[in-house]
């Protein structure tokens, strides 16, 4: 099992806090030791993503905000698209998330905020960012700076989901490029992202 994503980490959280929960209970849920599920929490409460209650006994609750809720949303939806399954469904770009990935795509992820590790999400996301225009696997390589065969291998899991299109230049070589269902993963990223940074 690879390094846990940030914002499934986060989605799971959440997801645990829909009925008020303490945090033994949230530990157990999301896998998270002691110090984790106390950063997790800060983090959480600080982006209004979940809320504190306090009971007549005083102990600490934690409840799902709407705005939390409306993230666990995005989220399973972003899941459902990083998952082995090959089915690929019908996914059009409206334009209000074409319009978001204009407005906020290249800006927002070229600005790393986050967990400094790069997960599977992150990786998704460097790849995808640079390849909305048609370009080789070599540049998508230097430009995410990552090892010919950790790229390739992204590369294929993002073909296989169906993120990624290949295509060819005029020279014949092999390219590649976000398809409809990328630029809809990203809108969604991007989506969850701003959830986070307002």
């Amino acid at each position: 099992m690879g390094r846990r994503d940030y914002f499934v980490i986060l989605s799971r959280l959440i997801e645990a806090c829909i009925g008020e929960e303490g945090i033994t209970h949230l530990m157990m849920i999301t896998g998270l030791n002691y110090l984790q599920i106390r950063r997790y929490l800060k983090e959480a409460l600080e982006r209004g993503l979940i809320t504190e209650v306090r009971h007549d006994e005083g102990r600490k609750y934690y409840r799902a905000t709407k705005k939390g809720l409306r993230f666990l949303n995005v989220m399973t939806e972003v899941e459902s698209m990083m998952s082995d399954d090959k089915v690929l469904g019908p996914y059009k770009v409206t334009e209000s998330v074409g319009l978001r990935f204009g407005e906020y795509g290249a800006r927002i992820i070229e600005v790393r905020i986050f967990s400094k590790k790069r997960d599977r999400l992150s990786l998704y996301v460097c790849v995808l960012s640079k390849a909305l225009k048609p370009i080789r696997i070599t540049e998508l390589c230097n430009k995410c700076l990552l090892g010919w065969a950790t790229c390739s291998k992204v590369v294929n899991e993002l073909l296989n989901k169906g993120l990624l299109s290949k295509a060819t230049s005029s020279k014949g070589r092999t390219m590649y490029v976000i398809s409809n269902k990328g630029k809809y993963f990203m809108g969604k990223y991007i989506e969850a992202l701003l959830l986070l940074i307002r």
